[in-house]
């Protein structure tokens, strides 16, 4: 007897390759027959409430992906810092020309400018190109003896101006890149703590 739900084909005995022996054997092969089992498929009433979890899923997972996008563009910005202070640093050794790192924190914008005779300016170089923080975000300086505008310049003889620049997320979380002596290099003195859960 055949499953409900088993569909039969004939087995034509003339196109068919194997001999009868093969098929007698065959539990699929009734009497000539070859009974199909029929494939459940999903239903759709299935689909949508699979869909559903899927949906509900990512609503409670966005905020902590917001997050973690405002974190990175941050760790970018801090990175991006550092390569800047480290880059004005190495050329202005290298060049024997002071360099300028320049901080406008109304824009939320830095740059790195070089002397050249009694002005800075630009380098002409993707390094010295106009950045900004993440959207949302503030930079701040912070500078013992602080000069007339929001610079930190780098002498060739290697040293440069102690300084601390702050970046500020919209919630609150700062990083602190430093440099705490003049000889020493600008560096990540303190980082907002990942949250855990």
């Amino acid at each position: 007897m055949l499953h409900p739900l088993t569909k039969t084909i004939p087995v034509a005995r003339a196109s068919c390759p194997c001999s009868n022996l093969q098929h007698e054997h065959d539990p699929h092969v009734i009497g000539g027959v070859i009974a199909l089992r029929g494939r459940r498929a999903f239903t759709l009433l299935e689909l949508i409430l699979v869909m559903a979890v899927i949906c509900v899923t990512l609503a409670l997972a966005a905020p902590s992906l917001s997050n973690w996008s405002r974190g990175s563009q941050q760790r970018d910005a801090t990175d991006q810092l550092l390569a800047l202070t480290r880059y004005a640093r190495t050329e202005a050794i290298t060049n024997a020309t002071t360099y300028r790192l320049n901080i406008d924190k109304t824009a939320g914008h830095y740059w790195l400018t070089m002397q050249d005779g009694q002005e800075f300016v630009a380098l002409g170089n993707t390094m010295g190109q106009v950045f900004s923080v993440p959207d949302g975000s503030r930079i701040d300086l912070a500078q013992e003896q602080a000069p007339a505008a929001d610079i930190i310049d780098f002498y060739t003889s290697g040293r440069t101006q102690a300084a601390r620049i702050l970046l500020t997320n919209n919630i609150g979380e700062i990083i602190t890149i430093e440099c705490a002596m003049p000889a020493e290099g600008f560096q990540v003195a303190s980082a907002p703590r990942q949250q855990t859960r």
